[in-house]
């Protein structure tokens, strides 16, 4: 529950935990991913579940950025084994013809009529089921920024990284 530091005062648990998220990240296929946001922006990786609140609100922060001249591409995959909806949820924004407008609906809280349904929608939610569990992602959301791992929804983290990048054109972590 702690950092180690080894005798020079070096951050041993950082350097582990650092290993660990680069190791996770060779996992991922950005192919697979739904993209949300301009493409130059800081990239983040977001492993999210359309009925978790946390996501939600983590979805709300993102566009707020946005409006304030601070916007991300997010590589968007599903974890859908928290909540019993949220397969569906995922495989109709995967499966809708205006994937964003379906994704910010849906962590809206807008529940449409019919979810739509796709063999393409249903392969993609099965392929990022298959990558949350080779990755041990056990919650949502969890988001690797900067090639750094970040369980939850950690709004003072994710404003030191947007801070960062501010006006670095193309920035790619």
């Amino acid at each position: 529950f702690a950092a180690i530091y080894d005798k020079n005062g070096v951050n041993i648990t950082a350097m582990a935990q650092d290993a660990s998220a680069r190791k996770r990240l060779g996992a991922i296929d950005e192919r697979d991913a739904l993209v949300i946001g301009p493409a130059g922006a800081p990239k983040v990786v977001e492993f999210t579940d359309p009925d978790c609140p946390y996501c939600q609100a983590l979805d709300r922060f993102w566009a707020a950025k946005a409006a304030e001249g601070k916007p991300v591409q997010r590589l968007v995959y599903f974890v859908s084994g928290i909540h019993p909806d949220a397969a569906a949820k995922a495989e109709h924004i995967l499966c809708s013809s205006d994937k964003a407008a379906a994704f910010k609906a849906i962590y809206a809280g807008t529940s449409p009529l019919g979810l739509a349904k796709c063999g393409a929608g249903a392969e993609t939610v099965a392929r990022h089921a298959a990558m949350v569990r080779k990755m041990g992602i056990s919650g949502a959301p969890t988001l690797f920024v900067d090639g750094k791992l970040v369980s939850g929804f950690q709004q003072a983290e994710l404003e030191a990284f947007l801070n960062a990048k501010k006006g670095v054109a193309g920035a790619d972590p």
